[in-house]
């Protein structure tokens, strides 16, 4: 029987493609820089709604993907009257569909691959572990400590920066982030140049908004929201928490929407959506005994286990094609696993330039579950995955994400 192409794989499963270059989170802040600075070319719909705006208000609720939206039109009035005026435009998010990749992504402008910053568990060859990427500590707290003493900053993590447009051109440039995740080192470097503003309610933004309105000039206000997003991984996102957060956002979007702030729009995106696993669909590698024999080790001799997430496994081999033999014999039917030369010539990763650090992090193969399924492999006892909600794989419940305009 011939094997399929990676490419024959994902239209066969259904699954979702970055579309780099076009309706990607990538090419959201590029898209809003031409609209504001009048550029007549071609735009998406709710794109071509910021022309002759000076305010633009960003807001990424985490986790809120356009699937995810689908079917609740009933609970969330305020985003289904403004798809219904032609503000909705469906985009993807990048690969993986992972906050990390695709909060980069969405700051920088620039793919996967260009960054290098792919996912939330991702091995540094500096740090000689894997490490929890934004809030920038080890995975095991067995190793902080030894972590700390190698100096390391957030510096290395991302190759590419915050997209410098606005800056340059003398906007007044915003971002709101919780309190509780506002001072952490990674937004500090990456946002570098942006007035970094905590708040504790959604009401306190609005109220900061309108204070704002009217001040003259142009700007620029991205609102990071993560409060779907954890619900979702708690309750899963067919549950009526994750839903009644999503109804909290929807009230927002009113609230702005009856401000009547001048001159002013709002554009509501996601970084990702989810899709719903139960824990007991969760197959843990280590399990496997020949699974340690085929893993690549570090220079001190200790093996490179799998990182990533539950969604999209990363794994470093000296053995890929009997790792992947085994793999496919052990996870029949609930997974496909790729080469990942064969994911970079598929452009799931971008298509510019391969940063060196991507290079190395992206390793040799991937495990990409199928709708409702996990693979983890446990770095220390209590390793497991007990969240209902995950995101980092190629389904469109994860991959496609809104971008909706609201005035």
């Amino acid at each position: 029987m011939r094997r399929l192409s990676l490419d024959e794989t994902l239209r066969r499963h259904g699954w979702a493609k970055p579309d780099y270059g076009g309706n990607c989170i990538s090419s959201i802040l590029p898209y809003v820089y031409r609209a504001m600075k009048g550029d007549t070319g071609a735009l998406p719909d709710a794109m071509g709604m910021c022309r002759g705006r000076n305010n633009v208000v960003l807001m990424v609720a985490d986790g809120m993907g356009l699937n995810n939206i689908g079917g609740h039109e009933a609970h969330l009035p305020h985003i289904t009257a403004a798809g219904r005026a032609g503000g909705l435009v469906p985009f993807t998010t990048v690969f993986p569909s992972t906050t990390a990749a695709a909060l980069t992504s969405l700051y920088t402008s620039c793919d996967p691959s260009t960054h290098g910053l792919l996912e939330w568990y991702l091995y540094i060859d500096e740090a000689g572990t894997v490490i929890e990427t934004l809030p920038f500590r080890t995975h095991n707290s067995a190793e902080e400590a030894e972590f700390r003493k190698r100096g390391l900053g957030v510096d290395i993590l991302s190759e590419c920066r915050m997209f410098g447009g606005f800056r340059e051109a003398g906007f007044d440039f915003t971002v709101f982030f919780p309190e509780s995740i506002l001072h952490s080192d990674f937004s500090s470097w990456m946002l570098g140049g942006a007035d970094l503003k905590g708040y504790q309610s959604l009401e306190e933004v609005l109220q900061s908004l309108q204070e704002r309105d009217g001040g003259g000039g142009r700007s620029l206000a991205i609102i990071y929201h993560p409060d779907v997003d954890s619900s979702g991984h708690i309750y899963g996102p067919s549950s009526e928490e994750y839903r009644g957060e999503m109804e909290l956002v929807d009230s927002f979007l009113g609230e702005f929407s009856d401000s009547c702030m001048k001159d002013s729009i709002l554009l509501l995106t996601a970084d990702h959506g989810q899709v719903g696993v139960p824990p007991e669909r969760v197959v843990y590698l280590e399990e496997l005994e020949w699974f340690d024999s085929l893993l690549k080790r570090n220079a001190e001799g200790r093996p490179i286990l799998p990182y990533g997430s539950a969604r999209d496994l990363i794994i470093r081999t000296h053995s890929p094609d009997e790792m992947k033999r085994k793999l496919l014999r052990e996870l029949e039917g609930r997974c496909t696993v790729a080469e990942t030369a064969a994911m970079v010539q598929s452009g799931l990763f971008g298509h510019g330039s391969r940063a060196a650090s991507f290079e190395r992090r992206a390793g040799d193969l991937w495990i990409l579950p199928l709708e409702g399924e996990g693979v983890w492999y446990r770095h220390f006892d209590d390793d497991t995955v007990e969240l209902r909600g995950l995101h980092g794989g190629l389904t469109r419940d994860e991959m496609m994400i809104p971008l909706l305009a609201v005035v």
